[in-house]
């Protein structure tokens, strides 16, 4: 999300300058909150709630066009808050403020995502996890780009709907993530299994496993009395024979 924001830093009805100048800035703000947020709070609750933030302001972006298009009355405070004359240029500044709230949200979530990735995966696999995501991120801007503007031709919020739908099911993802501040870096798979809800997971499925086993020991213990006096018999018919013989 955060490559295709700077892509179309270009639409923010300002001049290209400016428009990515304020998007380099919004950023740094971005990365300087998170900085601080992260050793208080953790790592989970900040990137679920990036994710979730970025759907809601992406999905206010349809009533606010909608309502200025069809009522500009209902402008009419903006408008002396403002202190505008134009009622295009209270549409253009409300715009602006949405695409630089996205655009702090989606870079929030993508300087977590790297920090949250490298404490998730082990060690032994931790530099072939971070490169995959990473083959998968680039994988996606491609596509982003090419969907981009064949989704605006459909219609022209459309883009915006899609990556918000796409940020609102990574957030139910991510809760299953557990919380890795002040916790030890995995070193192996079983370190990482025995994490909050994987762990619980793993635990039921050892303990369907016992159960199973002690039903089959139970089972076996009631045939056993049954097939043991045949075995002794058929011993003792072979003695008698090996004696008759001689």
């Amino acid at each position: 999300m955060i490559i295709l924001f700077c892509i179309q830093t270009g639409s923010w009805r300002l001049n290209p300058y400016l428009s990515f100048g304020v998007s380099a800035f919004v950023e740094l703000l971005s990365y300087f909150f998170v900085h601080s947020i992260l050793d208080r709070i953790g790592r989970k609750i900040p990137y679920i709630g990036f994710l979730i933030l970025f759907c809601i302001v992406s999905i206010l972006i349809l009533p606010v066009e909608y309502l200025m298009e069809k009522d500009g009355k209902g402008l009419l405070l903006l408008m002396i808050l403002l202190f505008v004359e134009r009622l295009n240029l209270g549409q253009i500044l409300l715009l602006n403020i949405i695409n630089g709230t996205l655009k702090f949200l989606s870079s929030g979530s993508y300087a977590i995502i790297y920090i949250y990735a490298n404490e998730l995966f082990p060690t032994n696999v931790r530099n072939t996890g971070m490169g995959i995501c990473s083959m998968v991120a680039r994988i996606g801007a491609i596509i982003g780009t090419y969907a981009n503007d064949n989704l605006t031709r459909l219609w022209i919020h459309l883009p915006i709907l899609s990556y918000g739908t796409v940020s609102f099911i990574a957030a139910l993802f991510a809760l299953m993530f557990p919380e890795t501040l002040n916790q030890p870096l995995p070193q192996s798979v079983d370190d990482v299994e025995k994490m909050n809800l994987i762990n619980i997971r793993i635990y039921r499925s050892k303990r369907l496993i016992n159960d199973n086993t002690q039903i089959n020991e139970q089972s076996m213990k009631r045939f056993a009395p049954n097939i043991n006096p045949q075995s002794n018999n058929n011993e003792s018919q072979n003695k008698t024979e090996q004696v008759e013989r001689f």
